[in-house]
């Protein structure tokens, strides 16, 4: 009992070390991507750089989304998948009713 105890807790204890690596990898490239977009709003909001140019950012920052946005999806799919539904790794040494099976 206190071994299948143990290998629930060391799991669990993988499984949220990965989680936490996953969303703070999200969150710093969600923060770059915010930082950005504030950095270029205070540019064109002090006249540094004019409407004009801003307004020729905007397709290719569409195009690069069109171009990328379904890549993304599905890393991020397959992330969610690995970390949240499938937490277990290759190898990994499973008790199924008392039984350990590898």
């Amino acid at each position: 009992m206190q071994e299948r105890a143990y290998n629930f807790r060391l799991v669990l204890k993988h499984a949220i070390a990965n989680n936490k690596k996953l969303f703070k990898r999200l969150v710093m490239v969600l923060d770059g991507v915010l930082v950005i977009g504030i950095i270029l709003l205070w540019l064109t909001l002090r006249h540094i750089v004019k409407w004009e140019t801003v307004v020729v950012i905007i397709p290719q920052v569409a195009a690069g989304t069109f171009i990328f946005g379904e890549s993304t999806k599905k890393a991020f799919e397959g992330a969610v998948y690995i970390f949240l539904v499938h937490p277990f790794d290759i190898g990994d040494c499973c008790v199924i009713g008392d039984i350990p099976v590898r």
